[in-house]
């Protein structure tokens, strides 16, 4: 008892300058100097949130990708048929080989634009929840930077 009656009764040397003042907040967060590399926001660490969103926005591009494809066929398909084609009412315009083609193709590309938005929705969800979790922006504009793994 009587050495921590030192400790706490002790105080600067004649001659030096007291401590500074370390205040209950500066003391609950982690020093700016410690690598947070191994650090986990939201239970993930910094590698996992990047891996997270060259994820997201790699299943985007895709999705757009394809989309584009089946955009760009169906013009092909459109240009191959002349604007001028006449047909006797209730039956179908232009060639038969071509209307389940073109119905083919407009269903493709319906069922590309559902993907695009629900990749953009999975984008803008991963987005909101680094948010709530405090994820540093520094870890997001990595992984928005970095080349993409195979270009």
């Amino acid at each position: 008892m009587v050495a921590l009656g030192l400790i706490v009764g002790a105080g600067p040397a004649a001659g030096e300058d007291p401590p500074p003042a370390v205040e209950l907040d500066q003391l609950l967060r982690i020093p700016r100097t410690t690598p947070i590399e191994n650090a986990r926001r939201g239970g993930a660490t910094r590698s996992e949130w990047q891996a997270r969103f060259t994820e997201a926005e790699e299943n985007l591009e895709q999705a757009r990708a394809a989309l584009a494809t089946a955009r760009e066929e169906l013009e092909g398909l459109a240009g191959e048929q002349g604007n001028w084609q006449m047909a006797a009412p209730g039956m179908p315009q232009g060639s038969s080989e071509s209307s389940p083609l073109s119905y083919r193709l407009l269903q493709e590309i319906r069922r590309q634009r559902e993907e695009v938005a629900r990749f953009e929705r999975r984008l803008r969800d991963l987005q909101i929840e680094a948010n709530l979790a405090g994820v540093p922006d520094e870890w997001l504009a990595a992984a928005n930077d970095a080349p993409a793994p195979g270009r």
